[in-house]
């Protein structure tokens, strides 16, 4: 790399600032006023990878060997260098449902939906929902059957012709909501097991928010990876034996109790998390699909 004018002549060429070193003081920008050649471009963008955004890698190594450190690191006042962890936790969620969006755009799944078969049991005809009759021959149905009926329609029909597709989109586009509303519940439940000493609300949100980046990298990672025949096999059994000792040992690591201890809090909060996801599934799908 060719050595660069930092004298008392040289400015940011972003902000004006009289410069000091090769970094900007005021917004940080690299000063670089050489012409760009291939070769040069090539290894500023190697530097870049490899070091200038050190933060990348020392999160994510910091995510994936140490469970619950990245939480610990916060809250000492360490956060500097590391990456924000809602915009962490965002960035890796759009990565993974788009990722499972285009998997599944590849490889349509034919999905027998209970839903579909019930309705069609009044159907008029086979192949359609819309004139399913909802009376048992001696009385009217009530309005709130009707609307419920006429609601319904939509998905009926689309399960029916469309093998549930925008049913399907439709879920997948609300269960990334789901999740925010899934992530605070739990942390609810958690501060009703972490009560002495007293902890804060936002300990068990964050703690909460870097486990869950950590399932997403590595649901990221089995998607890419999957389909090598033995890679995926193996990853698809050693990735959730990990992740279970992954939760544990961040609940171990942070909050400092013992083994027997929490082992037990760990069960309490699986088995609060599977209760509150069968409940949230089951509205996301209603919600999906009554409103397609």
């Amino acid at each position: 790399m060719q050595a660069q004018d930092t004298g008392p002549a040289a400015c940011c060429q972003n902000c004006g600032v009289p410069l000091t070193g090769p970094y900007c003081q005021a917004c940080g920008q690299r000063h670089d006023p050489h012409p760009h050649s291939l070769r040069h471009f090539g290894l500023e963008l190697f530097e870049d990878i490899t070091h200038a955004d050190s933060r990348l890698w020392r999160t994510l190594w910091s995510l994936a060997s140490k469970p619950g450190y990245l939480t610990l690191e916060f809250f000492a006042g360490r956060r500097q260098r590391y990456l924000p962890p809602i915009r962490l936790y965002l960035i890796l969620s759009l990565v993974l449902f788009a990722l499972l969006s285009v998997l599944r755009s590849n490889d349509e799944i034919n999905i027998n939906l209970k839903v579909a078969a019930a309705v069609q049991q009044g159907s008029s005809t086979p192949d359609s929902c819309v004139n399913f009759d909802l009376s048992d021959g001696n009385s009217t149905p009530a309005a709130w059957m009707t609307a419920l009926a006429e609601s319904i329609k939509p998905a009926c029909e689309d399960v029916v012709h469309n093998n549930g597709k925008h049913l399907r989109e439709a879920m997948a586009h609300n269960i990334p909501r789901m999740l925010f509303v899934l992530l605070p519940l739990i942390a609810l439940c958690m501060s009703g097991l972490y009560w002495h000493p007293k902890r804060y609300y936002v300990e068990h949100v964050l703690l909460l928010v870097h486990n869950h980046v950590f399932i997403f990298s590595g649901l990221i990672l089995l998607a890419l990876l999957g389909p090598v025949p033995w890679l995926g096999s193996a990853l698809s059994v050693a990735l959730p034996i990990y992740a279970l000792w992954y939760l544990y040992a961040s609940m171990r690591r942070y909050y400092g109790q013992s083994q027997r201890r929490t082992l037990a809090k760990l069960a309490a909060v699986l088995l609060c998390y599977g209760l509150l996801a069968v409940v949230l599934l089951t509205a996301t799908f209603l919600i999906s699909a009554f409103t397609l």
